[in-house]
C-alpha cells in the first residue's frame, strides 16, 4: 500500500497556520496571519523592505526544506516495511516536530514586523478571510463567522438577530443583482439592430425563474 504523502504535506501547511501563545490572540482569524505574510501580494500591501522579504524567504524555505525532510523519512520507512500502524506513528511524530519548528518560525517572522506591519497584517487578514467565508457559506458578508462572533464577543440572541437581517440583506442583494442584469441586458441590446432582438428574443423565450 502507497502512503499518502499528501496527507503530511496539507498536514504541514495546515500547522503551519496555527498561531502559537503570546503572537496575535487579540485578532479573528489569527491562525490565517502567518500563511497571509508569506503572500506577495500582502508583502507589497505591508511595504516590507528587500530585508525583511529576505528574511521571510529564508524561514519559508526552512519549513519547506523541513517538509521534504520529513516526507523523505516517512518514504524511508515506508520502503523498510513499517506497518500501517507504524506509520501513523512515525507521522504524528513528525507532525509534532514540525509543530515545534513552526512555532519558532512564526516568532521570528513577527520579529521581523513593525508594530504598524502588524497592525496592518491583521486587519488585510480580516478582511481577506471575511471575504473568502462569505464566498464559501454563500453570504452577503464574513462577518458573521464564528471567529468574527467569538472577537466581537456576540451573544445568542444577538446573534440570531444579525443572521435574521443577513439573511434579509442577501435577499434584497439578489433582488438588486437581477435589476442590474436586466438593466445592463437592455443596455447591450440597444446595440442590435432591430431584427437581431427580434431574433434574440424569439431564441430564449419567456423569462426562466429557478
Amino acid at each position: 500500500m502507497r502512503f499518502p504523502m499528501k496527507d503530511l504535506l496539507l498536514t504541514c501547511l495546515v500547522t503551519l497556520a496555527v498561531v502559537s501563545p503570546g503572537s496575535a490572540q487579540d485578532a479573528p482569524f489569527a491562525d490565517k496571519l502567518l500563511p497571509s505574510l508569506f503572500d506577495k501580494r500582502v508583502q507589497s500591501e505591508l511595504e516590507l523592505t528587500d530585508e525583511q522579504k529576505t528574511k521571510l524567504q529564508d524561514f519559508l524555505d526552512g519549513i519547506k526544506k523541513t517538509q521534504q525532510e520529513y516526507g523523505q523519512q516517512l518514504r524511508q520507512a515506508q520502503k523498510a516495511g513499517a506497518s500501517k500502524t507504524e506509520l501513523a506513528e512515525k507521522k504524528e511524530e513528525l507532525i509534532g516536530k514540525l509543530e515545534v519548528e513552526k512555532g519558532e518560525v512564526q516568532q521570528k517572522a513577527f520579529d521581523v514586523l513593525l508594530p504598524h506591519q502588524v497592525k496592518r497584517l491583521k486587519q488585510v487578514t480580516i478582511q481577506v478571510w471575511m471575504r473568502e467565508s462569505a464566498k464559501t457559506g454563500k453570504k452577503v458578508s464574513g462577518f458573521l463567522t464564528q471567529e468574527m462572533i467569538d472577537f466581537l464577543e456576540i451573544g445568542t440572541e444577538q446573534e440570531l438577530k444579525i443572521k435574521k437581517k443577513s439573511e434579509e440583506l442577501r435577499a434584497k442583494l439578489m433582488k438588486d443583482i437581477q435589476r442590474l442584469q436586466e438593466k445592463y441586458r437592455k443596455e447591450l441590446m440597444s446595440e442590435l439592430t432591430a431584427k437581431q432582438r427580434k431574433k434574440f428574443e424569439e431564441a430564449i423565450g419567456d423569462t426562466f425563474n429557478r
